[in-house]
């Protein structure tokens, strides 16, 4: 929408994302393998200023499903290389030497008993550039992942996301009826480097005095399943208790955020 005008979405041909995925369960029927690589190769264009990428992002993950009486884990590493600049801004022309990494390890518990209770601990890692003069990139890349799914909510919120964070979290989930579920989760919330930034909020000390400690993020929803595989309703929110590096980055603000939300989804 353009103008108060529909128009067609046009191909951006100087942005090519390409990817292959290989899954098995050659360790047990319950432990599936997963190994996949991702390209993207991007320019400036008109229509899409970028940061000129051109990275290769290779991952494995190991994983059991949670399953009544039983441990699950799930484990993951991901690498990334190449290329890429600083900002997207049309004046930064530099090509820097990329290398970034990024791991997620979670084990959980159901028990076997009514409502389902899971228990889960996790942590999740993305490495930050460690220094913004040193003609290198280490800041690991989301391309175009979603970060709902362990890291909160998204929408205006979207407080934490896979890119220089050091992140253990704790997390319990109920399902109390067939059409109803919930979960209640917190986070501690690190930066991986202390001189790169807190990406989603835009917020950086090149000089790392202000810290790494962000805060604590604690969230739940609850989740009404009102015609199963067609139509659900959420309800839930989250809260950010900020830390030292959020409190005293330059342009910092000190207090708490808060989001609450419902959302209806329908799926045909």
């Amino acid at each position: 929408m353009k103008d108060n005008h529909m128009e067609f979405d046009r191909e951006n041909t100087d942005a090519i994302f390409c990817g292959a995925f290989f899954q098995s369960r050659p360790l047990a029927q319950n432990v599936t393998v997963e190994a996949y690589a991702f390209g993207l190769n991007e320019r400036d264009s008109k229509i899409a200023p970028s940061a000129n990428r051109k990275l290769l992002t290779p991952g494995f993950r190991v994983l059991k499903a949670p399953a009544a009486g039983s441990i699950d884990f799930q484990v993951e590493g991901i690498g990334q290389f190449g290329r890429s600049r600083a900002s997207t801004t049309s004046s930064d022309t530099t090509n820097l030497d990329h290398l970034a990494f990024s791991g997620h390890a979670s084990s959980g518990y159901r028990f076997g008993v009514a409502w389902a209770p899971r228990l889960v601990l996790q942590y999740d890692y993305a490495s930050g550039d460690r220094s913004p003069n040193d003609k290198k990139n280490q800041r690991f890349d989301l391309l175009f992942g979603a970060r709902r799914f362990e890291l909160g909510p998204t929408g205006i919120y979207g407080a934490i996301a896979r890119s220089n964070m050091s992140s253990p979290g704790v997390r319990f989930e109920l399902s109390p009826h067939r059409k109803l579920d919930a979960f209640a989760a917190y986070r501690l919330v690190w930066l991986a480097s202390s001189r790169d930034a807190w990406t989603t909020a835009g917020l950086r000390d090149p000089t790392g005095n202000s810290g790494s400690f962000v805060g604590q993020q604690a969230e739940a929803r609850v989740r009404w399943h009102v015609l199963p595989k067609n139509l659900s309703l959420d309800v839930g929110g989250a809260l950010l208790v900020r830390g030292d590096f959020a409190k005293t980055a330059p342009d910092a603000a000190k207090e708490p955020a808060a989001y609450v939300y419902s959302q209806l989804t329908g799926t045909i």
